[in-house]
């Protein structure tokens, strides 16, 4: 008997051809649908790395994400596949619309309706009794200072289907309101993750923050990282996150968490609950919460991996998540990490919030022999424009640390931002 057939759907962001090709490859048989990055040097290396096994694996190219549910379902009725792989945020809805189609295991469309849409997922999680931020939507057509009014200040100005922090704003007066909504908005249309989409935004009040480390290194966030089969739910890691770049920018992911078992312990309960609120049922999560007073806040449900997620508990406990959502896909149990041997730190210094030209990049090749420092990434080279709108994909460059102890990643990422230098000129 031979493997079973596994469809991969992959886009803009997501996993890379290279770790899927490696982890599933000895599970099942691959055709990939595959929807190039709307940046043509990322579309570039996607198409590389896919090319590495184009002996075995066919590739469906589709050039938009509105594309994806028909050739899902074309590919299906030739080809037949027993599961569905994707872990691309913009892609979530359009792969559970064709994975319920074809009776295949993978979130329910509804449930990735309330991933994807914000809105709608703030009023599930608030209609089951988890604890949020007060919302509202800027109706078309109404004036937003009705959701102010509802919402009240601060606030946090962000679209209902985003990516990446874009177009994600803080509101502190009424007078700020109406130009922040105008900039949001046209952030939105000139983003190309977003191919065209017409902008629906909303307020959420701030929440804020209550720092549960000692070290003032460490941000007022947190995120859980979780598996769910058949109802089943795994928490696999909880994340601790340094402090966010104006506005809401990421700029680095410690894994595993510092905090104690006990404060740990209430993450994954927050965690359960509000899975259990969206009625997920099959796939990965990744939940961010605000660290408040009060308890964790859930900041939102994502249904997939954090970006840095596969590699860091690779790293970190010698787990091959990727491999583990392979075998759910095709409805076996997960297999899942039992110790974690050292601590990882995905490292996204981000872009200055102004409009600036890379001059040049210094120290380089040092940084790359940096003990600790693994997957150095720069991603803006001279001449480039780094864009701060674009939220955490303005980083200047990326790199994942790794360490025997917590301590000691903060010593390696220091010793990196000595190294490694990005010279800027403001852009004219």
């Amino acid at each position: 008997m031979g493997l079973p057939r596994l469809l991969v759907v992959d886009g803009m962001g997501g996993t890379s051809p290279r770790d899927y090709l490696r982890s599933l490859t000895p599970l099942a048989e691959l055709k990939v649908v595959h929807v190039p990055p709307p940046f043509p040097d990322l579309a570039a290396q996607k198409a590389r790395e896919l090319a590495t096994r184009a002996d075995t694996v066919e590739v469906v190219t589709v050039e938009r994400p509105d594309q994806v549910v028909e050739a899902i379902t074309t590919t299906a009725r030739s080809w037949s596949p027993d599961g569905v792989f994707a872990q691309n945020e913009h892609l979530l809805s359009d792969v559970a619309v064709a994975a319920e189609q074809l009776g295949l295991p993978y979130h329910s469309a509804h449930a990735a309706s309330l991933l994807r849409r914000k809105d709608l997922q703030r009023a599930a999680l608030l209609a089951a009794g988890v604890p949020g931020p007060r919302v509202a939507v800027l109706e078309p057509g109404v004036d937003p200072a009705v959701a102010l009014a509802e919402v009240g200040l601060p606030a946090v100005l962000k679209p209902t289907v985003g990516v990446g922090s874009i177009s994600t704003m803080l509101v502190d007066s009424a007078s700020a309101l109406t130009a922040a909504v105008r900039e949001a908005a046209r952030n939105y249309r000139d983003d190309p993750r977003m191919y065209g989409r017409e902008p629906v935004l909303m307020l959420e009040s701030l929440l804020a923050g209550q720092r549960w480390h000692r070290d003032e290194r460490y941000g007022d966030h947190a995120s859980v990282e979780s598996l769910v089969f058949d109802g089943e739910i795994t928490h696999l890691a909880v994340s601790d996150k340094l402090p966010l770049a104006a506005p809401f920018r990421e700029t680095g992911h410690v894994l595993p968490s510092i905090l104690d078992t006990e404060r740990q312990d209430v993450l994954r309960a927050a965690a359960t609950e509000a899975i259990r609120a969206l009625d997920l049922r099959h796939g990965a999560t990744h939940i961010e919460f605000k660290l408040t007073e009060d308890g964790p806040r859930v900041i939102e449900v994502n249904g997939r991996l954090g970006g840095s997620v596969a590699r860091q508990l690779e790293l970190t406990a010698g787990y091959d998540v990727l491999a583990d959502l392979g075998r759910m896909a095709l409805g076996t149990r997960p297999q899942t990490p039992t110790r974690f041997k050292c601590f990882s730190l995905w490292f996204t210094p981000a872009s200055p919030q102004r409009d600036v030209v890379v001059r040049a990049v210094h120290g380089e090749q040092q940084a790359r022999t940096l003990a600790g420092v693994r997957d150095l990434a720069i991603r803006y080279r001279a001449g480039a424009r780094p864009d701060w709108r674009m939220g955490g994909f303005s980083s200047l460059w990326r790199a994942m640390i790794i360490s025997p102890t917590a301590e000691d990643l903060f010593t390696v990422a220091q010793r990196l931002e000595n190294t490694l230098t990005v010279e800027l000129d403001d852009a004219g």
